[in-house]
């Protein structure tokens, strides 16, 4: 079991909490079991850290790395907390291969398309959603809070591993590309709620925080019908009515 903090791999490990390692590493934290899980399934795990209590509790995923030829590094409860983004600290920890990657003319049309997305727990939570609903590309635009951040990869648990994520310095070209592909686009704003909007078949979600101005005119705008809803929830709500439209909840026309 490894007990210092001057242990080569922890110290690459806690590197890893800031931007500008991720960045030239194009590594990431992926802390708790959901994430580690999802990542390892995509063939993303390079190493996995655990504290003894993960020999109990998540015993199965770590037969899952061992038989995927991933490192295994055993360490202290006080050593995992030191290299966690917060706390509590997970029983499982890994390091991993992600990036985000800039949006191109040959990429896939993307789904989602965020902007201004300041709040890292409301970011987690809107790629949680749109992975859930069977999302694909996704597309970050400007101002919004770093996707890589462990705590975005905690909270998220396991979408950045499902879905295709491109960086774009402009929203608005995001969504010209995704309607140049054939989707219409659905704008958040004032409108019917979204089980009174056409949102079958192909469409393309732009999602604006705050300050966020995707800078596109909509084809289709949606509201919230009574109360207002955290935009992660609000966003929740469309993704579940596109999805049950396109599944012959309501046909267009």
């Amino acid at each position: 079991m490894i007990r210092s903090a001057a242990n080569p791999a922890v110290r690459r490990a806690r590197r890893l909490r800031k931007r500008q390692w991720r960045e030239r590493t194009s590594h990431v934290l992926i802390e708790g079991r959901r994430a580690v899980g999802a990542a390892l399934e995509a063939g993303a795990v390079d190493e996995v850290f655990y504290s003894g209590r993960a020999e109990r509790r998540s015993a199965a995923l770590l037969e899952r790395a061992s038989a995927s030829s991933v490192t295994l590094r055993a360490v202290s409860v006080e050593l995992m907390e030191s290299i966690a983004s917060g706390m509590p600290a997970p029983d499982v920890l890994g390091v991993g291969t992600l990036a985000v990657q800039p949006q191109s003319e040959a990429g896939a049309a993307p789904g989602l398309v965020l902007s201004g997305v300041h709040d890292p727990r409301t970011l987690a939570a809107i790629l949680a959603a749109f992975a859930a609903h069977g999302g694909e590309e996704v597309v970050i635009g400007p101002r919004c809070a770093d996707v890589l951040a462990p705590n975005v990869i905690r909270a998220a648990a396991g979408a950045h591993f499902r879905l295709r994520m491109r960086a774009a310095a402009r929203a608005g070209a995001a969504l010209d590309r995704a309607r140049e592909a054939g989707a219409r686009v659905v704008r958040l704003g004032e409108g019917p709620p979204p089980w009174e909007a056409d949102l079958g078949g192909a469409i393309c979600l732009s999602v604006c925080g705050d300050d966020g101005d995707d800078g596109a005119a909509a084809d289709v705008v949606v509201g919230v019908a009574d109360a207002p809803l955290p935009l992660s929830l609000w966003t929740a709500q469309v993704l579940y009515e596109w999805t049950r439209q396109s599944r012959g909840g309501r046909s267009r026309g």
